[in-house]
């Protein structure tokens, strides 16, 4: 926080609102000696009051040209930041995709080695041992 000549408090964007204002009246009365409108070589009989006047449309003027300019910045990059969020979901989408399909994938590969497990087990026990198979059930039949 600065002061200014009257003792004031003023924040740091007063300050550069006051910087810049003498170079935008230098630049404003540029234009004007420069028009081919302007009377007395270039010297204007304006009053005080129209001059501060003039600055006003001048910085309204480009105040809107920048916040057109921001706003127009701000609408590109939402557009680029949805484009790049719909690109990041349906990679997203996809590789979920993927993934379903590699576990029922993985999940029928295991129902089939269990098939084949159950089968080999039980066709071990039909031919190899004579006695009775807690695991699987097997009884077998009685010679006579």
């Amino acid at each position: 926080m600065d002061t200014d000549a009257r003792g004031l408090v003023f924040s740091e964007s007063k300050q550069r609102r006051r910087e810049e204002m003498p170079s935008l009246i230098r630049t404003e009365k540029l234009e004007a000696a420069d028009s081919p409108d302007s009377k007395h070589g270039g010297k204007s009989d304006d009053s005080p009051l129209l001059d501060s006047q003039r600055f006003s449309s001048l910085s309204k003027g480009t105040r809107k040209d920048e916040l057109k300019e921001v706003l127009l910045q701000e609408a590109e990059a939402r557009r680029r930041a949805e484009r790049e969020y719909q690109a990041i979901r349906d990679t997203f989408e996809e590789q979920v995709r993927k993934e379903i399909a590699y576990r029922e994938e993985v999940a029928k590969q295991l129902q089939i080695v269990r098939e084949a497990h159950d089968a080999l087990h039980h066709f071990s026990c039909k031919m190899l041992a004579s006695r009775h198979c807690t695991e699987c059930g097997y009884k077998p039949t009685l010679p006579e």
